[in-house]
């Protein structure tokens, strides 16, 4: 075929289509366009959401229907919407107040007669005795509701659950059973979490919410607060590791942190799930335990706090509190020989408020039931540490003897810890914390420090009869406050007569001597101030506040450890107002050491030892901060992994240096002058603070240690030098800008 033939079809093919086109119109459409699309929805979709965040919620329950449904608008934390959620990102509970007779378990009441049938949180769906409450629409536990879930606009939801209520025992299958009754306040938690593939769910965008309602469907405050969140928050900081680090509970919360970022409204949603009735069963294959699942029989376990020999004075510690047979505590070994919690339960008042706190006088921040724990309302309490021991099995339990009332000094208020003011039946494990060492005159001779000092308790001398290894130690610090302990603290053994008037001499240590005898400066002793602390033990009467002799060096009775405190006093003897230059605030410490600062079983130990106590030995250079780090930080964090310890790892992350520093990210507040780095070595100062981290064993890594040294030394650090080597200025903080510093260590 010719390419003129073929330039002519191509021709008419082109003027088909024009004539089509006319056909349709000058504009050449094809007649009325169709509506626009809608627009998508504004906002992020929730399987790319970083954050989740509830706001507006609103939950009612219609008795005659049998429905609840609840409202909510979801957000991330910087107020986008949320959408795309559906039925596999919430999760719901539901629960009231009620009275402890009306707990029924197989259709016995677990106190016949309760004796004060106490006020507590009732489950509408508690599952059975090992498990808290089940969550609604949950085929594994609660299949006859009925959910649905719609997003009524964008971010905005609208839950609906049918058959929310079981109607009768049989139908809810659970072991307890609470009618519903709309008398009592009401309330439901919420949980949104965010899914990814597989099924599995982004515990860092987990959030829980609660609402509480009265008769009327009219909003209510939280109706039960035993404590105050910032209780737990003042040791459970970590926002970024698992709280719990035993398997069988990580398992069952993968990510149950108690942090308020996390939360919001922490035990509290604790307590949905493990409520005061909740009974559990466990066995080893020889001993099997029932204990109370509530959310304060987790709490007394996991803080039990008695765990090694010095803590072990109390009468029948190993046939009462230890014995694996009838202590939850013990048996589910919550204690861990490594280390301890920082707090003890027999400290009721590190969480508790005080016992001479009335309604009148309560925090705003808790509710009337806070004052329950010193008015002994139920046995279990006391079974929590106890066990079965003196009668605990019988149906009345221990608080029928027990008891704070009226003025009986039997009850747990009295006996746990000691000077309450009551003339009967004291702890004694605690009488140490009560004694005070007055240093009332020092003298030094160039060699040796001359010192007298007085022991008491309250307005009582405490004879040197009831007294063991009275030991004092002395160092010091700059008298501008400028430095951390100079030197390696000296000490000797003292003597205490029957006035409790002490005396000892100790020699001081090589490198103080120097300090204080500078040749080069007649008046150097004047430019330091010396730190001293005592420390011993106290025999005490059993169950008593009363203190006893020790005979041929053995205390029959309770060894009390004596609250170790750092004083200040210049060389001439007169009490100073220096201290060492701390860079974490010594409240800040005992926030969660409000106990024991003890953490392990040793004569070199304190216990209720202020934090200049403790840094005598972990304030210097070199390993002793980098204790602190280890012992503090999280090991689930790929960026420390060498530091932290498994039994306070969850307490703790290293981006969070404001739980400890007041003035974070900053080598501004370091101390000034040569830091003590041990081995009469010393390190410049922010060098000093640098290799707490960067030069510690901890990180198990030569290649990083050997390149940070170097890095250091580069840049006019000296580390693990001579005092005069240390004496430099260095410029870290040049470089290492408070921003800097956040941004390579990822704090946020």
């Amino acid at each position: 075929m010719s390419d003129h033939n073929n330039n002519w079809k191509k021709l008419a093919s082109a003027l088909a289509v024009s004539a089509l086109l006319a056909g349709c119109g000058s504009d050449g459409k094809d007649g009325s366009d169709g509506e626009d699309g809608k627009p998508g929805p504004i906002g992020v979709h929730i399987s790319q959401a970083d954050s989740l965040n509830t706001s507006n919620l609103f939950a009612e329950y219609s008795a005659e229907s049998n429905q609840l449904v609840v409202e909510f608008d979801l957000v991330n934390t910087n107020g986008v919407a949320i959408h795309g959620a559906t039925i596999d990102n919430l999760t719901l509970k539901m629960g009231r107040m009620a009275l402890e007779s009306e707990a029924t378990r197989d259709d016995v009441q677990p106190m016949a007669e309760p004796l004060h049938n106490r006020e507590i949180w009732a489950s509408y769906h508690h599952r059975n005795g090992t498990r808290g409450s089940a969550s609604m629409c949950n085929t594994s536990y609660t299949p006859y509701n009925e959910c649905s879930v719609e997003e009524i606009e964008t971010g905005k939801y609208r839950f609906v659950v049918d058959h929310a209520l079981p109607t009768t025992k049989e139908e809810g299958g659970a072991e307890f059973f609470f009618a519903y009754d709309d008398s009592q306040v009401q309330g439901v938690m919420m949980r949104v979490q965010r899914k990814l593939a597989g099924d599995k769910t982004d515990y860092d965008a987990t959030h829980y919410a609660t609402y509480y309602w009265e008769a009327g469907n009219v909003e209510a405050e939280r109706p039960k607060t035993v404590l105050a969140d910032q209780t737990c928050f003042a040791c459970h900081t970590a926002e970024d590791v698992k709280a719990n680090q035993y398997e069988s509970a990580r398992d069952e919360h993968p990510t149950y942190r108690m942090s308020n970022a996390h939360y919001g409204t922490s035990t509290e949603v604790c307590a949905f799930c493990h409520v005061d009735y909740g009974i559990r069963t466990v066995s080893d294959g020889e001993n099997t335990i029932e204990y109370s699942h509530s959310i304060k029989g987790l709490v007394h376990a996991i803080h039990t706090g008695a765990t090694h020999s010095d803590r072990r004075g109390v009468a029948k510690f190993d046939s009462v509190i230890a014995k694996d047979g009838a202590n939850p505590a013990f048996f589910l070994k919550f204690n861990n020989e490594e280390g301890v919690y920082p707090q003890s339960t027999a400290n009721c008042l590190a969480c508790h408020v005080d016992y001479t706190t009335t309604e009148e006088t309560l925090p705003e921040d808790v509710t009337y039931h806070a004052l329950h724990w010193f008015a002994d309302q139920d046995k279990q309490s006391c079974q929590n540490c106890h066990g079965d021991y003196h009668y605990g099995d019988r149906e009345e339990g221990c608080i029928s003897c027990h008891s704070s009332y009226d003025g009986n000094t039997r009850g747990g208020a009295f006996r746990h810890f000691s000077d309450h003011g009551m003339e009967s039946r004291h702890s004694a494990a605690t009488v140490g914390s009560n004694i005070d060492v007055d240093y009332t005159g020092l003298s030094w001779d160039g060699t040796n420090f001359d010192i007298q000092f007085n022991v008491t308790k309250g307005e009582e001398a405490v004879s040197g009869s009831a007294l063991s290894n009275v030991t004092v130690r002395v160092n010091a610090v700059a008298a501008d406050g400028s430095s951390q302990f100079l030197a390696n603290r000296s000490n000797a053994t003292a003597t205490v007569n029957t006035n409790g008037i002490g005396t000892v001499t100790v020699p001081a240590h090589e490198t103080l001597a120097a300090l204080l005898n500078d040749i080069d400066n007649p008046t150097a002793a004047q430019d330091y101030v010396l730190a001293v602390t005592a420390y011993f033990n106290a025999c005490v009467s059993n169950k008593s506040n009363a203190l006893t002799d020790y005979v041929d060096g053995q205390c029959s009775a309770v060894v009390s450890p004596y609250a170790s405190q750092t004083r200040y006093l210049t060389v001439t003897g007169e009490a100073s107002e220096v201290r060492r230059h701390a860079a974490a605030a010594y409240e800040n410490c005992t926030a969660c050491h409000t106990d024991d600062m003890v953490v392990r079983s040793s004569g070199y130990h304190y216990r209720n030892a202020d934090n200049d106590t403790c840094a005598q030995c972990h304030g210097a250079d070199g390993y002793k901060p980098s204790m602190m780090a280890r012992v503090h930080a999280s090991s689930s964090m790929d960026r420390v992994r060498a530091h932290g310890r498994e039994d306070v790892q969850a307490f703790f992350s290293m981006n969070q240096c404001s739980v400890c520093h007041d003035n974070s990210y900053t080598l501004d507040d370091v101390s000034t002058g040569p830091q003590f780095s041990g081995s009469s070595t010393y390190s410049s100062p922010q060098t000093a603070v640098c290799a707490s981290c960067h030069l510690s064993d901890a990180y198990f890594d030569a290649a990083k240690i050997a390149a940070a040294d170097a890095h250091i030394l580069n840049m006019g650090g000296i580390h693990k030098g001579t005092r005069e080597e240390a004496s430099v200025s260095e410029s870290c903080a040049t470089c290492h800008t408070t921003d800097n510093i956040q941004k390579n260590h990822k704090f946020n």
